[in-house]
């Protein structure tokens, strides 16, 4: 996989990272590390001297992370490089990190705007960790509140996101609230599920961890007499996905944030 990985065009990847073409060299590219040039796989970042080739070592330069931390980002936005099935892998939680964790909480924080008390509730009912990358780690529970996978969001300046591996998004999600009341929000993401909440937009807020139409959890929901609302991002792929969810499941509502996510609603009041 590693080797497919390395294949990425770089083009590829600076366009994940939202760089953009210099209209004045097609070779050259603007980056927040700055300009880098281009030349078949080989790349050189002229402001930091430094050069290399292959997608995983040009994700290390931008990240400013090492190579499994790089790997780990480009299997996640490049799924179909990653030819291993990462979900039959046994899954393990990341290790814990305590020495991280103040990085994490802080960017939680002030990056994320998420309320200090809430957050150490979920750190304290170990739900929220840090991992030896101080990524965020947001555990994933099933059946007897045992963990099942986890949503991984890195405190670097390049943020980025992704699922630990073996992560089983089929037999549990990410929560916050009471799940006795009998109405949730689904979310996108575990900061966008906290951020629902914390809002107080329903008394549960759960992460699919990610965007689909159809999610595996939704069905045992409403068999257990959820009232369910769809709480994807207000742009042109949450909006789709809400309306084919709704139209197979008629009793789904939509609650689309006010902005892009619940996580832009919190940070703008």
């Amino acid at each position: 996989m590693t080797a497919h990985l390395r294949d990425i065009p770089p083009e590829e990847v600076l366009k994940a990272f939202g760089c953009e073409p210099d209209p004045r060299d097609r070779h050259q590219w603007r980056t927040p590390r700055g300009p880098v040039s281009i030349k078949g796989e080989k790349f050189w970042f002229w402001h930091h001297a430094r050069g290399g080739g292959g997608a995983i070592d040009l994700a290390m330069v931008l990240l400013g992370e090492e190579f499994s931390t790089a790997r780990q980002w480009l299997v996640s936005h490049f799924p179909r490089f990653a030819m291993e099935d990462r979900s039959s892998l046994p899954f393990t939680l990341p290790k814990r990190h305590d020495d991280a964790l103040p990085r994490v909480v802080d960017y939680l924080t002030t990056n994320r705007g998420l309320p200090e008390n809430l957050l150490f509730d979920l750190i304290h009912n170990e739900k929220i960790f840090a991992d030896r990358y101080a990524n965020c780690v947001f555990v994933l529970l099933g059946k007897k509140e045992l963990p099942v996978g986890a949503e991984l969001r890195s405190t670097s300046q390049t943020t980025w996101r992704g699922m630990s591996p073996g992560s089983k998004k089929s037999r549990g999600f990410f929560h916050v609230g009471d799940p006795t009341v009998g109405l949730c929000v689904l979310c996108e993401s575990a900061i966008d599920a906290i951020s629902c909440y914390a809002l107080g937009i329903s008394p549960l807020c759960i992460s699919i961890s990610g965007a689909t139409p159809l999610p595996i959890c939704l069905p045992i929901l409403l068999r257990r007499g959820f009232k369910v609302w769809c709480g994807y991002d207000n742009d042109e792929v949450g909006n789709k996905f809400a309306e084919q969810m709704i139209k197979v499941y008629p009793e789904v509502r939509r609650r689309p944030p006010r902005n892009k996510d619940w996580n832009d609603d919190l940070l703008q009041g």
